[in-house]
C-alpha cells in the first residue's frame, strides 16, 4: 500500500490488488505513470496484495483500485468479490472506491465501512437511480472539465470531491473561479461535505475546504 495523504488527500493509503485499465481516459495519470516506467497497463489481478490492509491496525481511509476501474464492464467480478472479502475482515478501516460505471455497484454487497464513488465523465448518467441504492455514495469531479449544474448536488449523495486537471493537459483545462464558487454554494445549500484537492490552489485564492462525511 502507498501513502497518498499528501497527494490524493482524501484518503490515507491506496491499495491496488488490481492494476491496469481499459477506459483509455486521455488524462489518466496512472497510465502515464505506468508508461514512464515501461510497465504494462493491461488489467492484472495481484492476489499477493490482498492481505495488505490486514497488516494495518490503525483505522485508516483506504482508496481501493487507484490505478484501475474495478467496476468497469470488462472487470472480472471474481476479482472484486475477492477484494471485498478482505474488506469485510478489516472493519477498522474505511474503504473508498471510484468508478466510471456506477451502475455496476448493484452487483455487489458492500460492508458498512465502504464508500462508493462515481467519477463524472461529462454526461448525466441514466443509471443514477441504480447507483443511489448503494448506502454510502459520493461524487468525484476530477478533473473538472466543464461547468456543473445543480443536478449533481441535489441527489442522495453524501460527499463531493473536486479537483483540477494535472499533467500535460492542465493548461488546456483551467478551472474557472466562478465554477468553484458555484460548487461551494451548491454544497452549502444542499448540506453536502466538500473536499477540494490541493491541485485547485492555482485557481483558488481562498482556503481550501477539505471536509469528510460524518
Amino acid at each position: 500500500m502507498n501513502n497518498i495523504s499528501k497527494t490524493i488527500g482524501w484518503a490515507d493509503w491506496s491499495w491496488n490488488p488490481i492494476t491496469g485499465c481499459l477506459n483509455n481516459c486521455f488524462y489518466c495519470y496512472a497510465k502515464a505513470m505506468f508508461n514512464r516506467f515501461n510497465k504494462s497497463f493491461k488489467p492484472q489481478f495481484h492476489p499477493e496484495r490482498l492481505d495488505e490492509p490486514m497488516r494495518f491496525k490503525k483505522p485508516s481511509r483506504i482508496f481501493v483500485g487507484s490505478v484501475t476501474d474495478m467496476f468497469a464492464d470488462w472487470m472480472p467480478e471474481e476479482n472484486v468479490h475477492k477484494t471485498l472479502e478482505i474488506v469485510k475482515q478489516c472493519p477498522q478501516h474505511t474503504f473508498l472506491f471510484l468508478t466510471k460505471s456506477p451502475n455496476n455497484y448493484h452487483h455487489f454487497k458492500f460492508p458498512d465501512n465502504c464508500w462508493c464513488g462515481a467519477t463524472y465523465t461529462g454526461e448525466k448518467p441514466n443509471n443514477y437511480p441504480i447507483y443511489r441504492k448503494v448506502q454510502n455514495l459520493f461524487w468525484s469531479f476530477e478533473p473538472i472539465i466543464e461547468p456543473l449544474d445543480d443536478y449533481w448536488f441535489n441527489g442522495w449523495d453524501k460527499w463531493i470531491i473536486i479537483g483540477a486537471m494535472t499533467g500535460k493537459f492542465a493548461k488546456h483545462y483551467p478551472v474557472a473561479k466562478e465554477t468553484i464558487e458555484k460548487i461551494i454554494e451548491a454544497t452549502r445549500h444542499y448540506n453536502k461535505p466538500l473536499f477540494m484537492k490541493s491541485n485547485l490552489k492555482p485557481y483558488w485564492n481562498g482556503e481550501l475546504i477539505q471536509e469528510y462525511p460524518g
